[in-house]
């Protein structure tokens, strides 16, 4: 199934609730090479990958080809496919 962007949206913004919330995984940086530096998980047949944020880089959520800069206030759109 083919996403759009308000939906590729919602499904970002609920799996980023599930991993902690905008707040947490944008304000509780990883070790690039920790084991717990991603999360995955999948809602409605969709893949999400959670990368939380690091020193040397922004924390994102990326689903079927978009792109997500998690921020403390919300999402905000990178680029999608």
């Amino acid at each position: 199934m083919t996403l759009d962007d308000e939906t590729a949206l919602r499904l970002a913004e609920e799996a980023v609730e599930m991993a902690g919330g905008a707040r947490h995984v944008h304000g509780n940086p990883r070790h690039p090479f920790a084991l717990n530096a991603n999360s995955e998980v999948e809602l409605e047949g969709h893949q999400i990958l959670i990368r939380y944020g690091e020193a040397s880089g922004p924390a994102v959520v990326e689903i079927d080809g978009y792109v997500f800069d998690i921020r403390p206030e919300g999402l905000i759109k990178l680029f999608g496919p």
